[in-house]
């Protein structure tokens, strides 16, 4: 087999190597893909799951209690800019409330890169209490669903049905 050397260079710096990587050259589709697969007669407690976890031990197999705000793993998508792999969106979930035992509420940050930036910006977040917020330039949860927009031209919201076997309810 060949000699791999570890890549480095994600999110456009050259500090950072996972300590687990898969990578493939060529055409093949072997390695363009992982997969966790459950084959159990039962529906109770066989869910294939990846799990991501934080906490604010400092030694291996501690756990220190992670407190509101803690950003407890995300998924990163990269892309290569001819030199560095640089983050093109994520998607974050962190700790959105107060923590104890057998409590850790959570939210999930939908993130996109804009044209011409270096990071994503966050674009859609559902709170633990189940609140949406799109285009968030505040924390103005007063109503469950909220759209923002700064543009003045573009509208923050449409709802439309362009099919006319469907009858229009407006409550």
């Amino acid at each position: 087999g060949a000699t791999i050397t570890a890549r480095t260079g994600f999110f456009n710096v050259g500090a950072i190597t996972p300590a687990l990587q898969v990578e493939r050259d060529g055409p093949s589709d072997d390695g363009r893909f992982i997969s966790l697969i459950s084959n159990a007669g039962s529906s109770a407690g066989y869910t294939p799951t990846l799990l991501i976890g934080k906490s604010r031990g400092t030694t291996y197999g501690s756990n220190g209690l992670v407190a509101d705000d803690d950003e407890l793993g995300a998924v990163s998508f990269q892309g290569s800019d001819g030199t560095h792999m640089v983050e093109s969106a994520r998607i974050v979930v962190a700790v959105d409330g107060p923590t104890d035992a057998d409590k850790m509420p959570g939210s999930i940050s939908f993130q996109t890169t804009p044209v011409n930036a270096a990071a994503p910006t966050e674009r859609m977040l559902i709170t633990s209490s189940g609140y949406v917020h799109i285009n968030r330039t505040a924390n103005l949860f007063t109503s469950q669903f909220v759209v923002e927009s700064d543009a003045s031209s573009v509208n923050p919201m449409t709802v439309s049905n362009t099919n006319t076997n469907v009858a229009s309810d407006y409550a």
